[in-house]
């Protein structure tokens, strides 16, 4: 089925498992998981503790912000994500292909640490971006391919595998790349 907020929502836990639940006002969720369905909406939508995206699509014009103190934890099957994340606290992604769509961007704030544990591959077109201004760290063995706009002024820890990127990619003056990894940049 399908539920519509329209007023502000506060929540201890949300579960959707199949059909659209949207925001069209701000939501403050502690806890949750996505298995399917369609999480949108106009509003903005903070988490502040764990989250668990295992398969379906988060869209729509409002944020998804993670806290200082929210784990986001993607696994499972491939994903879309329309709307913007903003990372304050930590991103463990695990599995799963992402795709970043209506010209989503995922962005890593200074307190922000995405944890690359996979080798799947984060894709979008257009304005679609991944921005870390945090921490990026991969620790999968695999090839892991990022084919979207990449803008780095943060620190990149490359622990193993191969770190695939576009040459759409900038690496600022602020910006640090360490470890055994690989950085394989493709034309």
């Amino acid at each position: 089925g399908s539920r519509t907020f329209s007023q502000p929502v506060f929540a201890d836990s949300l579960v959707i498992n199949g059909g659209t639940i949207t925001f069209d006002a701000d939501a403050a969720i502690d806890s949750g998981v996505l298995l399917s369905g369609l999480l949108t909406g106009l509003g903005n939508i903070a988490l502040a503790q764990t989250f668990t995206w295992l398969g379906g699509t988060i869209d729509g014009p409002g944020d998804f912000n993670l806290g200082v103190a929210g784990t986001l934890v993607i696994t499972g099957s491939a994903k879309t994500l329309g709307k913007d994340l903003n990372v304050a606290g930590t991103v463990i992604w695990d599995s799963g292909n992402i795709a970043l769509t209506s010209g989503a961007r995922i962005t890593t704030l200074p307190t922000g640490n995405f944890n690359i544990q996979t080798g799947a591959d984060l894709t979008g077109a257009g304005p679609s971006a991944f921005i870390n201004d945090g921490t990026l760290t991969k620790t999968d063995s695999g090839t892991t391919r990022i084919f979207t706009t990449l803008s780095s002024t943060g620190a990149t820890s490359l622990l193993a595998g191969v770190f695939q990127i576009g040459t759409f990619a900038i690496f600022g003056p602020t910006s640090s790349l360490t470890g055994a990894g690989t950085l394989a940049v493709i034309a």
